[in-house]
C-alpha cells in the first residue's frame, strides 16, 4: 500500500487521507448557480472569506470594552468576566498607552489618572489559547492600577482594548482529524477526548507525560491483577517506586523452615571395644560433632540414639556402651538444624488470621499516601477477592556515590535540614533500634543560678506617734497613699497593744509601690456602763466616786488616761458632761476607776451628784497614730533558672549589686533547699529578710565543688535485652575548651560499669570515675558485641490447664499421657437422661414455671440447686 509522509514513528498517512484536501480547493461556482453570483463582487468576497474562515486553525480580533470597579487599597482592579470557563479574552494594553481611566469621587468629581507602564499590571494569564502563549507582552483577565491612595473609596471607569481568541475552525478541524488521532502531536482537548476512550479511570490529574502514559495502557491491562501490574501502576501513574510484600509468607506453617542435614561422618575403630561408652578411632576429624548419633550397619541405628557426648581428638565419648570391633566401620549422623525461623513461632512469625495474615491479602508500600491512589488502584489492579493493605515507605537517595561530601546537598542538617541522605542512615538505625533497647541517661553535677525581682515603696518602718488609749482590742490598721502618682499594693499591717494603748504595728507584708505611705489607726471601742444605776456600791458609786466596769476594760484605761465620756442621748451622770474629755485619776480596784477633770480641776476626783438618765453611758479612749516610712529595692522574689544537679547540701546564697546611693544596700537572706536529685527546689524557697536599698540586685548560689563531672546515670528499659556480660558504658569527649576553641587539657572522660543480675538484666551501674570538663549532659551508649546479647528477653511461659479434661491411659507406648473431657461434663452427659430430675444439667428445656411446685431455692440442698431450671415461662392454659 502506497504511503504519504509520516507524522509519527509508526505511524503513516494512508494514500487516500484527506490531509492534504482543504475548502479552498472547492470551487464557488461548484456550489452555487453563476446566476446568483453573476455581478455579486462583494458576495463572491464573502463566501471566500467565510470559507477561508472555516479553515482557520485560530482567529484573533480586539474590541474596545468599558469596565468599572471601586479603588480599594490603593489599587482599582478589572477582571473579565469567564463563568463558563471559556478562556477567550483577555487584557493586552501592558502600558495603557491605549486604555483611559477616570476616578468618581462620591460627591460625582471626576479625575482622569494617567496611565503607563509603572502603574499598569496585566495578570491572570495562565494556560493562554493558541498562538497567545507565546506571546513576550502581559496578557491576562486582570487589569490593575497602582498608586491611587488618593482615590480610595472612588468609583473607577476603565475603557481599553480586549482581545478576543477564537478556536480553529469546523473545516480546519476536519481537515486536521487524523492529526487529532496521532497521540505524540495532538492538542491537549484531544488528549482529554482519548482518555475517555482508552483510560476513563485514570485521574485527571497525575503529573506523569499523559502521552507515555496512553500508549502503554495497553500493555498495563494485559498484565491487570498481577503482581507485575502493581509496580506499572506506580511507575505509569505517579513514578513511584513500590514493594509489594504478601503476610502469608510470614504465617506460622508448620515444618516449612530450611532445613539444613550436614553430611554424615565415617570413621574406623581403633581397638576393639566391648560395652564401653568410649571409643577410639583412626583419624581425628573436625566434623564429628556433639549430638552426633552413632550408625553401625547391623548393630545399632538411628532408634537407638546413641549419640556423643564428647569428643577428645580420636577419643570418642558416647551415651550409651557399645561393643564394638577393631577396624569396623562405624558412621556419625550429625544432628541436622533449621536455617531460618519459619515453622516455628518468633518475633516475626505469626498466626493465620481473617484479615491482614491470610493467603489472599497483600501489603503495598510506596511513598504516596493511600488517599492519593486508592480509588483509582481499586478500578484498575486492585482484583476481587484480595485485601490489600498500605504502608508508606520511606527512601534513601545515595546521592554520596556521585558527589562528594562538601557537594551533597540532600545531607542532613546542613544545607538542606529535614532531607535524608546516606549519610544519616546511620542515625536513623540508631533512633530505631534505640526504641527496643535498654538506655542509659548521665546527669552531670551543675550549679544553679537565679533571677531575683525587686520591689519599691516598700512600708519598712513604722512610728507610733501616739499610742492612743482605751483599746480593749487590737484595733486595724489601714494604709494609703498620699503622694503622687498614687498606686500601691496595700501592706498587711497588724496593731500590738500594751494597757489599753497601740504599742506597735507589726509590718506582716510592707506591700509596694508606695510614693508617701499614709497609715490610719481605727479608734478604740466604746466602753460602756449603766448611768443610772446609782449609789453605794451601785455602778456609779456616789460615795467613793468610783465608776464600775469590767476587768479588761479598766486594764485598758491605766492612770493618765483620757477618755471622752457620753451619756447616749441621755441626761447626764451628776458631775459629768457628754462630749467632755476626762483622764483616770486613779483604779481603787480592778474593776472600778476615778475621773478628774485633768483641764479645770486637776488632781481632785469628780464627785457624782446624781444618777444619769438611761443604761447606755459610755467611756471612748482616744485614737492612736502612726507614721511611716518605706524603703525602695527591697527582694520581692527568687526565681530558679536553672536547679543545679548533685548538690550534697543546700547551698548559701550571696547577694551583689547596685545600690540606690552608697551604702543604702542591705542584703536579704535567702534559704533554698535542695531535692532527692541535689537540684534547687522551687517548693522550698525562704525569704527571711528582703533587704533593701537596690536598684539592681543579683543573688548566686555557692557552686557546686563537683561541676562538670558525672553526678550520676538513669538506667532504663533494663527488661529489653539481657547480656551474657555487662556491656560497655561509652561517654564522650568533654566539651569544655579554652579561648581558641581547643578542649582543655583538664578534660577528663567519665568512666561506668554496669552490673548484672543472673537473668543478664542490667540492675545498677558504679561510676569509675566521674570525669571534668562537662557543660551538657552527655549522651552515653551502650557498647557491646553482637554475641554478647541475648537477642529476645526471657519471656514467661505460659502453661494452659484444661480444667474440663481427664488423663487415662498414660504411657501407652508413645510416653505421653492421654486426655479426654470429662466423662460426665460433655454436652450429650449435661443434658441429663431420659429421667430429667435425676442429673444436672445446665440447658433450658422449656418447663414451665409449675415444674418447681412447692420447691423453694432456699430449701434446696447447695449439691442440688442446679438440678431445677429456673428459668420463667408463662403457662398459658
Amino acid at each position: 500500500m502506497a504511503h504519504k509522509t509520516s507524522l509519527t514513528p509508526g505511524i503513516v498517512e494512508l494514500e487516500n487521507s484527506t490531509l492534504h484536501e482543504t475548502k479552498e480547493d472547492i470551487r464557488l461556482d461548484q456550489l452555487i448557480p453563476a446566476d446568483i453570483l453573476h455581478d455579486r463582487d462583494q458576495l463572491r468576497q464573502f463566501l471566500e472569506a467565510y470559507y477561508a474562515f472555516m479553515n482557520m486553525d485560530e482567529f484573533i480580533y480586539q474590541e474596545t470594552e468599558t469596565f468599572n470597579d471601586v479603588v480599594l487599597d490603593n489599587i482599582a482592579r478589572f477582571r473579565i468576566p469567564d463563568p463558563d470557563n471559556e478562556n477567550n479574552r483577555f487584557f493586552t494594553d501592558e502600558t495603557g498607552a491605549d486604555s483611559t481611566l477616570v476616578v468618581t469621587s462620591p460627591t460625582g468629581v471626576n479625575t482622569t489618572i494617567p496611565l503607563d507602564d509603572i502603574n499598569v499590571a496585566i495578570t491572570n494569564g495562565n494556560e493562554l489559547p493558541g498562538s497567545l502563549v507565546e506571546s513576550t507582552s502581559e496578557i491576562g483577565k486582570t487589569f490593575a492600577v497602582n498608586g491611587l491612595n488618593l482615590y480610595n473609596g472612588y468609583t473607577a471607569t476603565l475603557t481599553t482594548i480586549v482581545k478576543y481568541w477564537v478556536g480553529p475552525g469546523p473545516s480546519w478541524v476536519m481537515n486536521n482529524i487524523e492529526k487529532a488521532m496521532d497521540i505524540d502531536k495532538n492538542e491537549t482537548n484531544y488528549l482529554e477526548l482519548m482518555q475517555k476512550e482508552i483510560a476513563a479511570a485514570i485521574p485527571r490529574d497525575v503529573t506523569v507525560n499523559k502521552r507515555n502514559l496512553y500508549k502503554r495502557i495497553i500493555d498495563f491491562y494485559k498484565l491487570r491483577g498481577s503482581a507485575d501490574s502493581i509496580e506499572i501502576f506506580f511507575r505509569l501513574l505517579f513514578n513511584e517506586p513500590v514493594e509489594v510484600e504478601f503476610p502469608y509468607n510470614e504465617t506460622l506453617i508448620p515444618s516449612s523452615g530450611d532445613w539444613d542435614q550436614p553430611a554424615d561422618v565415617s570413621a574406623t575403630v581403633n581397638g576393639a571395644v566391648t560395652n564401653s561408652t568410649t571409643v577410639v578411632i583412626d583419624t581425628a576429624d573436625e566434623n564429628i560433632r556433639l549430638s552426633s548419633k552413632l550408625v553401625v550397619d547391623g548393630l545399632y541405628t538411628k532408634v537407638d540414639d546413641i549419640r556423643v557426648s564428647g569428643i577428645s581428638g580420636t577419643t570418642i565419648t558416647l551415651s550409651d556402651p557399645v561393643t564394638l570391633s577393631d577396624n569396623q566401620t562405624i558412621t556419625f549422623v550429625p544432628r541436622g538444624t533449621y536455617l531460618d525461623n519459619k515453622g516455628f513461632l518468633s518475633y516475626n512469625i505469626k498466626l493465620q488470621d481473617s484479615l491482614r495474615y491470610q493467603k489472599f491479602s497483600y501489603i503495598i508500600k510506596t511513598g504516596k499516601n493511600l488517599s492519593d491512589w486508592e480509588n483509582v488502584y481499586d478500578k484498575l489492579v486492585h482484583p476481587s477477592g484480595f485485601v490489600y493493605f498500605a504502608e508508606i515507605l520511606i527512601f534513601l537517595e545515595l546521592v554520596d556515590a556521585t558527589l562528594t561530601a562538601a557537594l551533597n546537598l540532600a545531607s542532613m542538617p546542613q544545607t538542606q535540614p529535614g532531607v535524608i541522605g546516606p549519610e544519616d542512615i546511620p542515625l536513623l538505625v540508631e533512633m530505631f533500634a534505640s526504641t527496643f533497647l535498654p538506655g542509659v541517661e548521665a546527669k552531670i553535677h551543675k550549679s544553679g543560678t537565679l533571677s531575683l525581682s525587686l520591689k519599691n515603696g516598700v512600708i519598712s518602718s513604722i512610728t507610733i506617734t501616739d499610742g492612743g488609749s482605751g483599746y480593749t482590742a487590737p484595733p486595724v490598721v489601714t494604709s494609703s497613699d498620699s503622694g503622687t502618682p498614687s498606686g500601691f499594693t496595700t501592706a498587711a499591717l497588724v496593731a500590738n497593744l500594751g494597757a489599753g494603748e497601740v504599742t506597735s504595728i507589726s509590718i506582716t507584708d510592707g506591700g509596694e509601690d508606695y510614693n508617701i505611705p499614709t497609715l490610719t489607726i481605727a479608734p478604740p471601742t466604746r466602753i460602756v456602763f449603766d448611768g443610772s444605776d446609782f449609789g453605794f456600791g451601785q455602778t456609779v458609786d456616789n460615795v467613793s466616786d468610783t465608776i464600775e466596769l469590767q476587768t479588761a476594760e479598766v486594764s485598758a484605761l491605766p492612770i493618765g488616761s483620757v477618755v471622752t465620756y457620753d451619756s447616749g442621748l441621755n441626761s447626764a451622770i451628776g458631775g459629768l458632761v457628754t462630749g467632755r474629755q476626762y483622764r483616770i485619776l486613779a483604779t481603787p480596784t480592778s474593776t472600778s476607776i476615778q475621773l478628774e477633770d485633768h483641764i479645770d480641776d486637776p488632781g481632785i476626783a469628780i464627785q457624782f451628784g446624781f444618777a444619769g438618765g438611761g443604761t447606755d453611758h459610755g467611756f471612748t479612749g482616744e485614737t492612736a497614730t502612726a507614721t511611716a516610712s518605706k524603703t525602695d529595692g527591697e527582694l520581692k522574689s527568687v526565681s530558679i533558672v536553672e536547679p543545679g544537679f548533685g548538690y550534697a547540701s543546700a547551698p548559701s546564697i550571696t547577694f551583689n549589686g547596685t545600690e540606690q546611693s552608697s551604702g543604702s544596700g542591705v542584703n536579704p537572706s535567702v534559704t533554698i533547699g535542695i531535692d532527692s536529685d541535689g537540684r534547687l527546689d522551687v517548693d522550698n524557697i525562704t525569704i527571711n529578710s528582703t533587704g533593701g536599698g537596690w536598684t539592681a540586685l543579683f543573688g548566686t548560689p555557692a557552686a557546686n565543688p563537683n561541676a562538670g563531672s558525672i553526678a550520676t546515670l538513669n538506667i532504663f528499659g533494663k527488661a529489653d535485652k539481657n547480656y551474657i556480660s555487662a556491656p560497655n558504658v561509652v561517654f564522650p569527649q568533654p566539651e569544655s575548651k579554652d579561648i581558641n576553641g581547643n578542649p582543655l587539657s583538664s578534660n577528663v572522660t567519665a568512666t561506668a560499669v554496669l552490673t548484672l543480675d543472673s537473668d543478664g538484666e542490667i540492675t545498677g551501674f558504679t561510676i569509675t570515675n566521674a570525669g571534668s570538663g562537662y557543660i551538657n549532659d552527655p549522651i552515653v551508649k551502650l557498647g557491646s558485641a553482637v554475641q554478647n546479647e541475648t537477642r529476645v528477653a526471657d519471656q514467661q511461659e505460659i502453661l494452659i490447664l484444661s480444667l474440663n479434661h481427664e488423663m487415662y491411659d498414660p504411657y501407652n507406648g508413645f510416653n505421653y499421657a492421654n486426655f479426654q473431657t470429662i466423662a460426665n461434663n460433655d454436652s450429650f452427659q449435661r443434658k441429663g437422661t431420659n429421667n430429667f430430675f435425676s442429673s444436672p444439667r445446665i440447658y433450658n428445656t422449656n418447663q414451665t414455671i409449675e415444674f418447681l411446685g412447692s420447691n423453694q431455692i432456699q430449701t434446696i440442698d447447695s449439691t442440688l440447686i442446679n438440678k431445677y431450671n429456673t428459668r420463667t415461662f408463662v403457662h398459658i392454659e
